[in-house]
């Protein structure tokens, strides 16, 4: 019975073992898209054209084809696409491309260009779309084609001097979240893009200890916040297992990844790290000690009584 359960039990392992690890593919049909991102400033009634890259990093050649949407990215960070000419600001319809579909052997590298043009009446202000790269596989009987791999290349076009242009933020709410039983401290930042152009953000929250010292930093991932939208920043801090703190948090923004031109900060937000389990683990010892010592000196007062009555 025993060397059942024990062959029994050697399988599930094994069998949670082979499901949980990653399969290794027959065709590799892995490539990349660089840049991932296109920033174009130009007036209306003007073009311009940008290039980028697809290379086959796979082992196998592929067929490439393109296709291209607006978007929205809502204030947690999710990407919605919808169809071309869907959002207000969107360029979609005014971009072209020299190359829709095209193959690619292992390790070769194709350059697509990317030409914007501005149609006289555009709005000033931004305007955005994605241009998706699709890897197509072999034709399946019954689905039709099967696309195996997917990567977007965002525009975003800025259309006006700079004179027309607004780029300018500001900072809705700051907050530590649940920090008093817990040393791993989570930021969460709101910032509003109040300007007509998309903005690029970068920042970090920085904390002191009670006597006002610098117990450390935590960095906001770079992120592209289109205009009139909220996107949330997020920061994760492991701090000491107990203290007062507390937490300032500061955004430098730009129109680009090269120039970040202006600060915002936050007031100073006070917390408490209090570890809990620690807390409750001494409490639970000094528990049982006590019961312990209340054990033993019953048991003495009663030994002692015994040996005075045996007298």
């Amino acid at each position: 019975m025993i060397k059942k359960s024990l062959i029994a039990i050697i399988m599930v392992v094994v069998s949670i073992f082979l499901f949980s690890c990653p399969i290794e593919a027959k065709d590799d049909k892995t490539f990349m898209v660089s840049p991932a991102k296109v920033e174009i400033q130009a007036k209306p009634g003007e073009s311009e054209t940008k290039t980028v890259k697809v290379v086959n990093q796979g082992k196998v050649p592929i067929e490439v084809t393109t296709d291209i949407a607006d978007y929205y990215i809502k204030p947690d960070n999710t990407f919605v696409f919808y169809l071309p000419g869907h959002q207000s600001y969107s360029c979609a319809r005014w971009i072209k491309l020299d190359k829709t579909k095209f193959f690619l052997e292992p390790g070769e590298v194709e350059k697509v260009k990317i030409t914007v043009t501005i149609p006289k009446s555009a709005e000033l202000g931004g305007h955005y779309a994605c241009i998706f790269f699709e890897t197509v596989g072999q034709k399946a009987k019954d689905t039709g084609v099967r696309i195996v791999g997917r990567i977007g290349c965002l525009v975003l076009t800025s259309i006006g001097s700079e004179k027309d242009i607004v780029r300018k933020g500001k900072i809705r709410s700051f907050s530590v979240k649940n920090p008093w039983f817990s040393s791993d401290v989570n930021s969460d930042l709101v910032f509003r893009n109040v300007g007509n152009v998309h903005l690029t953000l970068k920042g970090f929250v920085a904390f002191k200890d009670i006597f006002g010292r610098n117990a450390g930093k935590a960095n906001f991932e770079n992120i592209t916040i289109l205009p009139k939208t909220d996107r949330i920043m997020t920061t994760n801090w492991g701090g000491p297992f107990f203290g007062f703190f507390r937490a300032k948090a500061t955004v430098k923004y730009g129109p680009n990844i090269f120039t970040y031109n202006r600060n915002l900060t936050t007031k100073e937000i006070a917390f408490w790290i209090i570890p809990w389990k620690i807390i409750v683990a001494v409490f639970a010892f000094l528990v049982l000690a006590f019961i312990v010592r209340k054990i033993y000196l019953t048991r003495k007062t009663s030994f002692a009584k015994q040996k005075v009555d045996s007298l």
